[in-house]
């Protein structure tokens, strides 16, 4: 039980990274589609978070509520990048990067011995992050 519960909330973890990464990337483009869109990215992170939040809490374990300290330091770069590059390719580019960790942590745990109905709920989500990571791939290399 505890083991499902800490798998689940290193994924919780990633999706707040992504998520408040998005959601800081909406706020700092002016392009309206590109604000839409990381709307969009932040938004299924945040469906996955509450997908998962019953199985946690149901373990009598507390939802993770900040990211990871890769995900931190990946921000602070982009910050700084976006000082000497083009401000909406860096951010495109992390987010990319973003969508990688996220992608790759999802897949890991649809192979890690959990309750069917908790695979379920990650292979989901991971069929979503897909998509989003398709998406950011080809945004980032349209640029």
């Amino acid at each position: 039980m505890k083991n499902t519960a800490k798998k689940l909330n290193e994924l919780v973890k990633i999706c707040n990274d992504g998520k408040d990464f998005y959601r800081k990337g909406a706020e700092d483009v002016n392009n309206p589609e590109l604000k839409n869109l990381f709307t969009i990215m932040a938004n299924a992170r945040e469906k996955a978070i509450d997908d998962m939040e019953p199985f946690i809490d149901g373990r009598g374990y507390e939802v993770e509520e900040n990211g990871t300290v890769s995900g931190t330091l990946r921000q602070g770069y982009a910050s700084m990048q976006k000082l000497f590059r083009d401000d909406e390719k860096v951010l495109i580019e992390q987010l990319e990067e973003v969508e990688d960790k996220t992608l790759e942590a999802f897949e890991d745990a649809m192979h890690d011995d959990v309750p069917p109905n908790i695979n379920a709920v990650i292979a989901s989500n991971f069929t979503t992050f897909k998509e989003t990571h398709q998406t950011m791939r080809n945004l980032k290399q349209s640029l």
